[in-house]
């Protein structure tokens, strides 16, 4: 960190288990932006998992396209932050999302109910 590079004292500051804070024991205004930001958006379930995760329930058959051109077709039966399980004539596949270029469904989805 910046401050402990530093070879002499910074008046009215200190750190505190890595975070920056005043000698009033505040954290700094660009942190409390941080931690805002972090919180809203776990509050919200990102497109992603939605996507995911309705093509999984209602069982809609995927074609996955890897990166390097790969075409991959079934259906999704679980997925987490690394990896999604296709199944496909009794056969799994775990693929590796970092390989993932694009999923397309077989049909149109509609992931939010309501108007926008």
């Amino acid at each position: 960190m910046f401050l402990r590079m530093l070879k002499f004292p910074v008046e009215g500051l200190e750190t505190r288990a890595g975070a920056l804070h005043n000698l009033s024991g505040k954290s700094c205004p660009w942190q409390d932006k941080q931690k805002k930001a972090k919180s809203m958006a776990a509050d919200r379930q990102n497109l992603q998992d939605a996507f995911l995760n309705h093509v999984r329930k209602t069982k809609v058959p995927v074609t996955i396209f890897l990166i390097n051109g790969v075409k991959l077709q079934g259906v999704i039966t679980w997925f987490d932050n690394f990896c999604v399980l296709l199944r496909r004539d009794g056969q799994s596949q775990l693929v590796y999302k970092h390989a993932i270029s694009t999923i397309m469904p077989a049909q149109p989805i509609n992931l939010y109910d309501g108007e926008d």
